[in-house]
């Protein structure tokens, strides 16, 4: 009888639902679905998967551990294998309200007919996409692929109450994330359909100071999330100073992403001295290097060169050997990216001989993929002196992913706005390129927390809600920096990157209301008026990745709106007493005296008052060293290249690695 119940009523909903999408007719089920009663279960997590599944188990744990942290009581899992062949589909969860449900559910006729079901109402969806839907007094969650299966649970999880601000980063203390305390949860009628905006929506660590392996395995907790599923790692950050960016992190970190179906990308700048480095190669063969006085041709034109003869064939095909010998020992790599160095320097004779600067990047990458015959993608680079498209020659192939880096562009307008004529070159870039002949997928790489802003609180937010929505129309990628000792100052903005890349139709004025209500409550009002003048403030001075500092009106009036954005978190402080807005507010308030105290210095400068400036770089220099572990400052080169002009950042870059790595320890063994 029980088993005869079950079929029923799932055949009834099921096929109304996945026929039409439609309401439900009533099976007599209640108009709210009770889960956990007093902190009692009162359901089960049915995971249905094709075959052992990660992604799958890890989002039904993930299920059971929050429902407990809400309400004391955690859901029972019960693990069902289907042998049935999908189009899409291979995991997904139900939660079962029938108390004997493990005993009904092990007819295998019944779990087969659901599962090709669910996989029917999926397979039109693009990857990540997800259902969540209410099937009488039950509850669905399924995805068009496991990441989208474990999306649909956190989605679920918000509907409840759950808000996942930031990584669980120490220095938050324990306000990273919010989830209400309730004894009995009730889930209201629901049914959600969504599905991503970019197919890839990424953070890129490549360069990232303040990453340790701690930091880093919260951030991608977070990337889940909030729906995002591409991370990239550089080889070596340092360009040849040995930091071994991806594999410091790689034994801790790659189950981590694989239970969550994260796409690695590693490689970036530094591949060509990582595979071919002249201190291993260079006495043996000292025609594969440019001498250090050879004319040299890129984004530079000092010698000597940092990049090897590329038109040597015997170096090139080492160069390929290696690479190919590192991706065999890191099969969890999903993506490789062939970039040159930053600042690339080629020898002028070999430019001579390839034909142009934009043409040499592909010169490299192209037999680099030739060799790894498809079995694994790559990515090249528009950037700086190759930002125009190689010539038809070297053009790259359907196959390979570009990513387009708007290094020197404007930050005062969109970068669609006519009147900056730097912003329209870079606006024109990748029509440029589909123009001369590419065919592949365009990665926006962006800059919206930039290193060279040297955490001042700058938080375009109008900025961004113009521009993701924008470059959604030619672009399926796009990417921006992270780095844990600012995540407090750039909160805001990484979440409104996560959420608009995932639907960038979001009305941003709501979303934002909803964001400062939950996370400031009564103090949303000031906030809002603080997250609009750093806008201001940041939008005064950033028309260049450098900053118009040389500029006295652009400074004073960044300046002024940095201290009205200080009397705005003051009157926030004074408009609650609510715990954890009080607790951020503080934090920004730390973070708004750094940035007067850093912005005076250039004031000063310009007035000629030296006195003033040197006070300001000492107050900035104090600040910087007391603040760098409370998520709101990255002491590395460009903030202290503010008041110290004697640093350099290959000398600096150790320590600041070394600093970080040591300093988040001890903040989180303090409690901090």
């Amino acid at each position: 009888m029980r088993l005869k119940s079950l079929r029923l009523r799932a055949s009834a909903a099921i096929c109304a639902f996945f026929l039409a999408m439609a309401a439900l007719p009533s099976r007599g089920g209640p108009s709210e679905i009770t889960i956990v009663q007093d902190s009692k279960p009162s359901a089960t997590i049915l995971l249905l998967t094709t075959s052992k599944n990660k992604v799958g188990e890890f989002a039904a744990s993930e299920l059971s551990r929050y429902i407990q942290l809400i309400s004391g009581g955690a859901l029972p899992v019960v693990n069902r294998t289907v042998s049935v062949p999908t189009r899409r589909l291979s995991s997904a969860l139900l939660i079962l309200t029938d108390p004997n449900v493990e005993t009904e559910l092990a007819n295998p006729v019944l779990l087969i007919g659901l599962f090709r079901r669910l996989d029917e109402s999926v397979s039109s969806m693009p990857d990540d996409g997800f259902i969540l839907k209410t099937l009488g007094s039950d509850i669905l969650l399924a995805g068009a692929n496991d990441r989208g299966t474990l999306y649909a649970v956190y989605r679920f999880l918000e509907t409840l109450g759950v808000r996942f601000y930031a990584p669980e980063f120490c220095f938050y203390q324990d306000n990273a994330e919010k989830a209400p305390r309730e004894s009995t949860i009730t889930v209201a009628p629901m049914s959600i359909a969504e599905e991503p905006s970019y197919r890839y929506r990424a953070l890129d660590m490549g360069e990232c100071d303040s990453c340790t392996t701690s930091t880093v395995t919260a951030v991608v907790d977070w990337m889940a999330k909030n729906r995002m599923n591409f991370v990239a790692f550089n080889i070596d950050p340092s360009e040849g100073l040995g930091l071994d960016g991806w594999d410091q992190f790689r034994d801790e970190l790659t189950p981590e992403l694989q239970k969550r179906g994260i796409i690695l990308e590693v490689g970036e700048d530094d591949v060509y001295n990582r595979f071919l480095p002249e201190g291993v190669y260079g006495a043996a063969h000292p025609d594969w290097f440019p001498g250090p006085k050879d004319p040299v041709e890129g984004c530079g034109t000092e010698p000597p060169a940092n990049i090897f003869h590329i038109t040597d064939p015997e170096a090139l095909n080492t160069l390929i050997a290696n690479g190919k010998q590192y991706l065999a020992n890191r099969p969890e790599i999903n993506i490789f990216s062939i970039w040159p160095p930053d600042g690339a320097k080629w020898a002028a004779s070999d430019i001579e001989q390839i034909g142009s600067i934009p043409d040499a990047p592909a010169y490299a990458l192209i037999p680099f993929q030739d060799e790894l015959k498809g079995s694994i993608p790559v990515s090249g680079l528009s950037y700086s002196c190759y930002n125009d498209p190689p010539s038809a020659q070297y053009m790259y192939d359907s196959a390979t992913t570009i990513k387009f880096a708007f290094y020197n562009r404007s930050y005062q307008t969109p970068i669609f706005d006519t009147s900056d004529q730097t912003n329209v070159y870079y606006a024109g870039l990748i029509p440029e390129w589909r123009k001369a002949g590419f065919k592949g997928p365009a990665f926006i790489y962006e800059y919206y927390t930039k290193y060279s802003w040297h955490s001042l609180p700058f938080s375009p937010v109008q900025l961004i809600g113009l521009e993701v929505p924008y470059y959604s129309s030619f672009a399926s990628g796009m990417s921006h920096y992270d780095e844990p000792a600012t995540w407090v100052t750039y909160e805001l903005i990484h979440l409104e990157l996560a959420q608009l890349m995932w639907n960038k139709s979001t009305d941003l004025n709501s979303w934002l209301q909803s964001y400062l209500n939950d996370r400031f409550g009564p103090a949303a009002g000031e906030m809002a008026l603080y997250f609009k003048d750093v806008e201001l403030a940041g939008r005064n001075l950033f028309n260049s990745a450098a900053g118009d500092y040389g500029n006295l009106t652009a400074v004073r009036n960044a300046r002024g709106r940095f201290m009205d954005a200080k009397d705005d978190l003051a009157r926030a402080q004074s408009s609650t007493t609510a715990a954890v807005p009080l607790f951020l507010i503080g934090l920004l308030m730390k973070n708004i005296d750094f940035a007067i105290a850093d912005t005076n210095i250039s004031y000063y400068t310009l007035l000629g008052d030296q006195s003033e400036a040197d006070a300001a770089k000492s107050l900035t220099e104090q600040m910087v060293d007391s603040y760098r572990f409370d998520g709101i400052i990255l002491q590395d080169y460009y903030s202290i290249s503010r008041y110290d002009s004697t640093v350099t950042w290959t000398g600096l870059l150790p320590w600041v690695h070394q600093q970080y790595a040591r300093g988040f320890a001890q903040s989180c063994q303090d409690g901090r």
